[in-house]
């Protein structure tokens, strides 16, 4: 399991919200936060960053998969003819249909789910700066 992703800069939290670092990285690693702020905000915002962070797009991948699965059998099901292809051709199609949409449904998981920790993230700066909170040490508060 990757270790802690310590965030003590807002450009260190920024730079994990781009979408090729998002979906290229290993999913389940957690980030610690480390600014000066309550220990109950710190926790509520570690909590929260954390569930959209480790969003691997399993869900999302999951749910394409059997919806395409489940049309392509209802496309079956209508489209019965006696004497059409045969039926290991059409169990291949259906594979495949069922390995295309799971990737796609995959890729389209972790998109959604980057732009949710995106979200998170400009929620969790916007009430840092909001309570005059700097995230940086190096940084003035503003």
């Amino acid at each position: 399991m990757p270790e802690a992703v310590v965030i003590d800069s807002e450009d260190t939290l920024l730079s994990l919200t781009a979408a090729r670092a998002f979906v290229f990285r290993l999913h389940g690693g957690e980030l610690a936060l480390n600014f000066p702020a309550a220990a109950e905000t710190r926790q509520y915002w570690q909590r929260r960053l954390n569930r959209s962070y480790s969003d691997c797009g399993c869900g999302v991948g999951a749910m394409v998969t059997l919806g395409s699965i489940a049309a392509y059998l209802a496309f079956l099901a209508m489209h019965t003819q006696t004497g059409s292809s045969a039926p290991h051709i059409k169990v291949l199609v259906g594979f495949g249909i069922a390995a295309v949409s799971a990737v796609a449904g995959k890729f389209l998981g972790l998109f959604l789910a980057c732009k949710k920790f995106r979200a998170e993230v400009d929620a969790f700066l916007r009430d840092l700066r909001q309570s005059n909170i700097a995230l940086d040490s190096s940084r003035e508060q503003g």
